[in-house]
């Protein structure tokens, strides 16, 4: 936006500022239909005052799509999501940082409907802006990471998947973690190749690691799919024990105040 704003413009600008910091104080409160409404608002007023190809109406797009996809609303997410990455394509390169988490959505919305090639594509996709824009041990890295070796999984890449895990470990294995995440990531990937003993280690490495972090519904996610690997080792003792413990967790977690971020330690390290 290079010409001069007008008072006109300059005030709906200001209006569309407003509704967009009105939007985002409704997340942390979970009033999703007030921020919907604020968020529309709010593109409406910024694209009639400086026009849709700004870089903030795209991050606003990307904003509310974002709000569907936790509403469970994957249709209208994507649509939101598909259109700010075609004004950030028309405005920016390729290959720019500000593609990234536009991406990276775009696969979480083929992730939600099990569309796991289409959302391999958009992480792959993502991961590699993110790596070239970005320094190796970004937060947004590390769940880009993880969410593309959950694709592979899914598709029974285990190999690919398991390198990509490892990859991760390799940076993220220090007392700043959070390698908990990858240890959970390696039992699944072995657990689904039958190598039993390797995903019981797995699964305790980072059971250790969710408790030290008092990641509780992480903790409690961890340790149901241990008891599925217990029940299916015919240990049902100790596979009741740890469904038990893991309903405990998600008791416990109700009303635990701490960050949401998937990697809350990594805020440490961006």
């Amino acid at each position: 936006m290079t010409e001069k704003l007008t008072a006109k413009n300059l005030g709906a600008l200001n209006e569309s500022n407003t509704l967009w910091a009105k939007a985002k104080a409704c997340l942390p409160h979970k009033e999703r239909i007030e921020a919907e409404s604020l968020y529309k608002q709010a593109i409406d007023k910024r694209i009639a005052a400086i026009g849709e190809d700004d870089y903030s109406v795209s991050q606003l797009l990307d904003e509310l799509g974002a709000l569907y996809l936790e509403m469970g609303r994957v249709e209208p997410a994507l649509e939101q999501f598909k259109r700010a990455l075609a004004l950030l394509e028309k405005n920016f390169y390729a290959g720019h940082y500000y593609l990234g988490p536009v991406v990276e959505h775009l696969g979480d919305c083929a992730a939600k409907e099990g569309k796991w090639e289409e959302a391999e594509t958009q992480y792959k996709r993502a991961l590699d802006i993110f790596d070239k824009t970005l320094s190796g041990d970004h937060r947004f890295v590390f769940i880009t990471m993880h969410k593309y070796a959950t694709a592979l999984r899914h598709q029974s890449k285990f190999t690919e998947a398991e390198t990509v895990v490892n990859k991760a470990l390799k940076t993220i294995d220090s007392p700043l973690g959070p390698a908990e995440e990858f240890r959970f990531d390696l039992a699944l990937l072995y657990q689904a190749q039958d190598k039993n003993p390797e995903a019981e280690a797995q699964y305790k490495l980072a059971i250790e690691g969710f408790r030290q972090r008092r990641n509780m519904p992480r903790l409690g996610t961890c340790l149901e799919s241990f008891a599925g690997l217990l029940k299916k080792m015919g240990r049902e003792k100790d596979a009741k024990a740890m469904n038990e413990l893991a309903e405990k967790y998600v008791k416990v977690q109700h009303g635990y105040e701490e960050s949401e971020a998937f990697f809350p330690s990594t805020l440490l390290r961006a």
